[in-house]
């Protein structure tokens, strides 16, 4: 038996339990008289129905997710209308409650005993309720409203929903992968990759949801989210229709985020997609947003510091978030070989200073930024020698290290090819 069916079993048990004991009581207390006992099921179910009463509205605003705050909160409300009744109108309460023909005596003690117990039902309604909602309705409201999420997809898509799974595997519909490094390199992998991704199946579910879309049927969550997913990862293949391919992965991850708002890895493949659309301000713009959000994973942090590389005027802060990211992960060499580009970007701001002031001669002393720029780079070499080729790449016109192409310590650290000669002069920097 699982824990949810015992709490449920408990909980019906108990309350049959008290149920039984409490009609037992209002005999005892009528003395067995009809009319008196009558009269004592009626007032303390009327107790009763007003605690569940107030108990549904208590907990009808909320999803229940800190049950052990809103019993201290109800404990709080109970207390201080039990004191407030006591100091304002307990008296007149009880003597009008008191005058109900429960009892065979109508004294004082009997009216202030009839209020007590008044009171313990109104406790008990408001928790009966409290727990059959947390228990009993809660569970049974979601489990519902996941079937009919299921079963309100359309005929269209519903009938290749099930093949999706089959054909992609499951950490694609939830977007777990990365899958840029496997697409940038290419090879055996990549082209699986993009065969899955563009399978018939894939295809036929991507279109059944683009039909049923324009003829009005309303989409399941689960639904669009695995549409976006698969537009996203899609958007990463090269191909004539690319551009086309990245507006409809925008357009679903929206629709994604317009049902879930606060969807970190939606908002973050948006960001990526932006990306893709070199929108680097809107991008980093997302970033930002995020990594101000304790709940974001630590690799919107790295993302964050490689996207501000992109931004005029933002090197330094990208370098920072980057350092800040390896001192969490000192055994990842990309956030410091983002820093390496940073600092490079930044000697290359330097000489463009020297090379466009014509003012007269300048006094050349040992650039701090191009030293870091190598420092770094070496740290993240001896961690993965694929940095190396990285590096050359990004050498290339309009790349981070074009400052150091032609600097004779950089070439030989990357192991260029047509390196200079270990006794040709280093280039001397600003």
């Amino acid at each position: 038996m699982d824990e949810a069916n015992f709490e449920k079993q408990l909980f019906w048990g108990a309350s049959i339990c008290l149920a039984i004991l409490s009609l037992i009581w209002c005999l005892f207390l009528g003395a067995l008289d009809i009319q008196r006992s009558s009269i004592a099921i009626a007032l303390f179910l009327s107790a009763f129905a007003t605690g569940s009463l107030v108990g549904f509205i208590f907990t009808i605003f909320g999803d229940e997710i800190e049950p052990l705050g809103k019993i201290r909160n109800s404990m709080i409300a109970v207390t201080s209308g039990v004191a407030g009744l006591s100091i304002a109108k307990a008296a007149q309460l009880g003597g009008l409650i008191g005058r109900v023909q429960v009892f065979q005596s109508q004294t004082d003690q009997a009216a202030w005993f009839s209020v007590m117990v008044v009171t313990i039902y109104v406790i008990a309604g408001f928790y009966f309720m409290y727990l059959l909602r947390k228990i009993v309705l809660n569970p049974m409201l979601a489990k519902s409203q996941k079937e009919i999420e299921r079963f309100q997809i359309s005929g269209t898509v519903s009938a290749v929903t099930i093949e999706i799974e089959k054909a992609v595997p499951q950490s694609f519909l939830l977007g777990r992968e990365y899958i840029a490094d496997t697409v940038e390199g290419g090879g055996p992998q990549a082209a699986e990759l993009e065969r899955k991704l563009f399978s018939e199946t894939v295809k036929t579910f991507l279109k059944s949801c683009e039909d049923d879309l324009q003829a009005g049927s309303q989409l399941g969550k689960e639904v669009i989210e695995r549409a976006g997913m698969l537009y996203y990862y899609q958007s990463y293949f090269t191909k004539e229709d690319r551009e086309a391919r990245i507006e409809k992965a925008i357009e679903w991850v929206s629709r994604a985020l317009a049902r879930d708002p606060i969807n970190i890895d939606f908002s973050v493949k948006l960001g990526d997609l932006y990306w893709m659309q070199e929108r680097h301000d809107e991008t980093v713009a997302i970033f930002e947003r995020l990594v101000k959000d304790s709940d974001s994973p630590q690799y919107t942090r790295q993302w964050l510091g490689y996207y501000l590389l992109y931004v005029d005027g933002r090197e330094q802060d990208g370098i920072d978030y980057s350092l800040k990211y390896f001192e969490l992960f000192p055994t990842e060499p990309s956030a410091i070989f983002n820093a390496s580009c940073g600092y490079a970007q930044l000697y290359f701001l330097e000489k463009e200073l020297v090379e466009h002031d014509d003012s007269g001669p300048k006094v050349l002393v040992e650039s701090k930024n191009r030293m870091l720029s190598l420092d770094y780079l070496r740290r993240a070499i001896r961690i993965d020698a694929d940095y190396k080729s990285w590096a050359r790449k990004y050498a290339a016109e309009g790349d981070s290290f074009e400052s150091l192409m032609t600097d004779a310590e950089f070439r030989r650290l990357v192991n260029f090819q047509d390196a200079l000669e270990p006794s040709m002069p280093t280039e001397i920097p600003i």
